[in-house]
């Protein structure tokens, strides 16, 4: 396995200007340096992300980047040109049921930011995006020095790291019932 398929100028990588995350549309890559990483969406300060044990819906930006601080989480954040009319919010809302039924955590980002319906990871999404020209900026935060970019995995790499988590999600419950 490469050590990256997609490749980050680490030089090119902005330190994160929290602030900077208040307007405009970011995709957020926690876990940056994990296989695979978790990703979630921001726009006008809003974070919203599908997650295997449920969804972060419209949180303010803020209560997510404390999280991120506290637990120094490696992350990048990707400022693209968002080119959906549709606020948001109300994609979150009249998609519920859809997003829910979903397996990962990109599928809405694929649906709301190239109004697709592919089974893509996050390489092919930046890659997409890269080539229409819609990166605006790359954020990082806690990344370490030899960061150099999305480490390389595949559909069957995410569909396991689900089920970990819902594996331990459903062990915690039962333990707790008896």
């Amino acid at each position: 396995m490469e050590a990256s398929i997609y490749k980050l100028n680490p030089k090119k990588i902005k330190a994160l200007d929290v602030e900077c995350l208040k307007e405009g549309t970011f995709i957020w890559v926690l876990h940056a340096d994990k296989i695979p990483p978790h990703i979630g969406i921001s726009h006008n300060g809003l974070y919203y992300s599908l997650k295997a044990n449920g969804r972060d819906f419209a949180l303010p930006f803020k209560e997510v980047i404390q999280v991120i601080k506290r637990k120094q989480i490696a992350s990048l954040f990707v400022e693209v040109l968002n080119e959906n009319e549709q606020n948001l919010f109300d994609f979150f809302i009249e998609n519920k049921n859809i997003i829910i039924s979903k397996s990962t955590c990109l599928t809405p980002l694929i649906k709301y930011l190239l109004k697709v319906d592919e089974p893509l990871i996050l390489v092919e999404l930046l890659d997409k995006l890269s080539k229409e020209q819609r990166i605006k900026t790359i954020f990082g935060l806690h990344l370490k020095a030899d960061f150099d970019g999305i480490p390389n995995y595949d559909h069957l790499d995410i569909k396991k790291r689900i089920q970990d988590i819902q594996y331990v999600k459903r062990s915690k419950h039962f333990s707790k019932s008896n």
